[in-house]
């Protein structure tokens, strides 16, 4: 699972083989099972051209266009034609050049080998001075990933883990600070989470140097070089990119509108560019349907007449994408992590008098074998309230079993049925006399 459900997926690739070329299908086939840092491309190629499918008719990189590069997608309709290309926007190199995530990684498994399991940790990051504002780029200090073990977790390191596994009750402070590297590591043996903060590092500060303004500028030589002389566009999708995601800028920082308008001013060839980002419902739950696809369109002076059918299109395409799993930015950490593939409701279960319901591919994983038994007991909490080995110690068995489909979610539900206390593990018992029949 990543940004969309494997299911979902499934249905989709179907769908799209009644106007792709089998050769074009195979090729979404390769991809989906390859994992690669771009897997989101891939499934947000499928899933728009899927959404425009239904309002018009789609072509997907035609040939007869005289040109030297292919459009994504051709679309036309009775109310409007338009060529364009669809492009995945993240905040990746982002990450490499502020590599937050692998302090924490190396953290937690140093804390892991020295068997640290109470208290916790605090990361306070630096960074480098006069980044506020408009027009300087904002970096962490942080070193290279290569130089992370020299600089930051080297025997000086060592030794303060050393000390705080030897000590679990006292407070202690490991700071490294040079050119390089501003990075403080708290141990607190009263704090009962991890926790840091460092300076945001993915807004865009710089008008013409952001993840927005970069891919566009890679993708208009290709649209120029299409041969497709109609209405020309882009569409920009969420694959982990904070400009696209969040709602508004902040002082000091430009939004995604902001940079795409500076954009279409520096290339009039571009006729449209869409916008569309995975942003949370507001409310406090995370999961399945809370990230809801959101459109913004611009067009150029010279196509301004197309604007409302354009719309149209584009707000009809966007309300007829798959419901997201999670929000772009996690489902790009999932794919980038390589984390094992686990049912949708690995971990959730309900107990309900003598039924208890939980999640049908991750017990298939456990009797499998692909997933071990301790994960699976500390992810539903057996290890400390086990209703399996409560039912077995009150001599209860399964006594009936059935499934419950989850749709496209990734996962089914089974739900276990137990018995009254049965021979077959209960001690023996006197029965209970029956009543003689008179005659």
């Amino acid at each position: 699972m990543a940004l969309f459900s494997r299911r979902c997926l499934q249905r989709l690739l179907q769908e799209n083989a009644t106007f792709l070329s089998p050769k074009q299908t195979d090729q979404h086939v390769r991809l989906l099972n390859m994992i690669r840092a771009d897997y989101l491309a891939t499934e947000w190629e499928i899933a728009v051209m899927n959404a425009l499918s239904k309002l018009g008719k789609v072509r997907h990189e035609p040939r007869d266009l005289g040109g030297r590069r292919f459009l994504d997608v051709v679309f036309q309709s009775p109310a409007i034609q338009f060529g364009a290309d669809i492009a995945t926007v993240s905040d990746e190199q982002l990450h490499k050049r502020n590599p937050v995530d692998r302090i924490w990684m190396e953290l937690g498994r140093y804390a892991r080998k020295a068997q640290i399991t109470r208290g916790g940790f605090d990361v306070k990051i630096g960074h480098s001075a006069h980044v506020l504002g408009r027009g300087v780029r904002r970096d962490l200090l942080i070193p290279p990933v290569a130089k992370l073990n020299e600089v930051v977790f080297n025997a000086d390191f060592g030794c303060f883990m050393r000390k705080v596994a030897n000590d679990l009750s006292r407070e202690r402070v490991y700071r490294v600070q040079n050119s390089t590297a501003d990075i403080t590591i708290t141990f607190d043996p009263d704090r009962q989470f991890w926790g840091g903060t460092h300076l945001a590092y993915t807004s865009a500060n710089i008008l013409d140097d952001n993840p927005v303004f970069n891919t566009l500028k890679n993708k208009a030589g290709q649209l120029k070089q299409s041969g497709y002389t109609g209405l020309r566009g882009l569409i920009l999708c969420d694959g982990g990119c904070q400009m696209l995601s969040q709602p508004h800028s902040v002082s000091g920082e430009y939004s995604a509108r902001q940079v795409v308008g500076d954009f279409m001013r520096q290339n009039q060839s571009v006729g449209f560019v869409a916008t569309i980002g995975s942003r949370h419902e507001g409310s406090g739950y995370v999961g399945r349907g809370r990230y809801k696809p959101v459109l913004s369109a611009l067009v150029s002076p010279a196509h301004a007449a197309q604007l409302q059918p354009l719309s149209s299109v584009l707000n009809q395409m966007v309300a007829g994408l798959p419901t997201f799993e999670t929000s772009a930015a996690n489902a790009l950490s999932r794919v980038t992590r390589r984390l094992p593939a686990v049912g949708a409701f690995f971990g959730g279960y309900n107990m309900d008098g003598n039924h208890i319901k939980m999640s049908a591919v991750a017990l298939q994983q456990l009797l499998a074998g692909t997933i071990s038994y301790s994960d699976f007991a500390k992810a539903h909490g057996f290890d400390e309230r086990n209703p399996f080995a409560n039912a077995a110690r009150a001599g209860r068995v399964i006594r009936n079993c059935k499934i419950e489909s989850g749709g496209e979610e990734d996962d089914d539900w089974i739900t276990f049925e137990f018995s009254d206390p049965d021979p077959a593990l209960a001690p023996f018992a006197r029965g209970r006399a029956k009543p003689q029949s008179g005659g």
